[in-house]
């Protein structure tokens, strides 16, 4: 079982986290460095963390000419990591050493976050070619919020405004539609993440939903955060999942070993942390395992180590 200390490690950042739900994201490098990203107001800044080192700060980008900044995230393509910004006007993707490689205007307007928009349509970019794709008309009538992969890059799980989570096969350059449903409670969907077989599906009121991924059956429920849950990440290799919220919480859970039979009646809560008098507005594991949270109004990161004995 993962356990973390429960002393909290201040980091630091270059800027204030804006409030918005998934503000923050990771990529891990084979050599143990992990690079963080995150929007603040009208600029996105990226954060180089080694261990024994200082952190390293960069502002990738202001909004002019991108209209309000939504969100970043870092993708893969092939060895090399990406990262990707989201505006209400344009999409700009860079590379770690702050080159812009693609400006892809946007219409209509996009509301979040990288690929989707305001009226439930998936941008496809080829990152090969570095130039647009094609525009995907999907089930979602309202804004989408959030989107998550499998480990695999084989699956697409979509969510939004509206209750509404969709499925998608990759086949190839582009995304096939596999089946659609309304989230159980009546409220937005904020976070997706896939582990194992399940999809979890986080919700404005602080519950998250459990759906399998090859039938897209409901089978649990957790009522994890008191007030709105903002975030999720995951861990593939160690079964974690972690959720932060405006209730200053993060809850790590972790799910039992496949061999064990228990499925997803064996997921349990391992650790959970306040952070007070803090709205906390990202979550993401580092290279070493550790769980950094990004708070709102917060010059400071907040670093939950794991214990080495721990991890797998």
């Amino acid at each position: 079982m993962a356990r973390f200390n429960p002393m909290a490690e201040q980091c630091s950042l270059a800027a204030s986290a804006s409030l918005q739900i998934n503000n923050l994201d990771a990529y891990s490098a084979g050599d143990g460095t992990t690079y963080y990203c995150y929007v603040s107001g009208s600029s996105v800044w990226m954060t180089k963390a080694v261990q024994g080192a200082e952190d390293e700060h960069r502002q990738f980008c202001a909004s002019e000419g991108t209209g309000a900044i939504h969100q970043a995230k870092f993708v893969l393509h092939g060895a090399q990591a990406l990262l990707v910004v989201v505006g209400t006007l344009v999409q700009r993707i860079f590379g770690l050493n702050g080159r812009c490689l693609l400006t892809h205007k946007i219409s209509p307007p996009a509301h979040q976050p990288e690929d989707g928009d305001s009226v439930g349509q998936l941008h496809l970019i080829d990152l090969g070619q570095m130039r647009p794709g094609a525009v995907l008309a999907t089930p979602h009538a309202g804004p989408i919020t959030c989107m998550a992969a499998d480990e695999g890059a084989t699956q697409l799980v979509v969510g939004d405004e509206e209750r509404r989570v969709s499925f998608w096969q990759v086949e190839g350059h582009g995304l096939r539609l596999l089946s659609h449903l309304e989230a159980e409670d009546a409220q937005p969907v904020h976070a997706l993440q896939v582990l194992d077989k399940f999809v979890f599906v986080g919700q404005a009121n602080g519950s998250i939903h459990v759906y399998t991924s090859s039938t897209y059956e409901r089978v649990a429920m957790l009522n994890a955060h008191a007030r709105t849950l903002f975030a999720m990440a995951t861990s593939p290799a160690q079964r974690l999942l972690v959720t932060v919220g405006l209730d200053s919480k993060a809850i790590v859970y972790q799910l039992p070993p496949p061999l064990s039979g228990q499925g997803i009646a064996g997921l349990r809560a391992v650790f959970s942390a306040t952070i007070k008098d803090r709205f906390l507005t990202g979550v993401a594991f580092n290279a070493a395992g550790d769980i950094r949270v990004a708070c709102f109004d917060s010059y400071k990161m907040v670093q939950f180590d794991q214990q080495p004995a721990t991890i797998a």
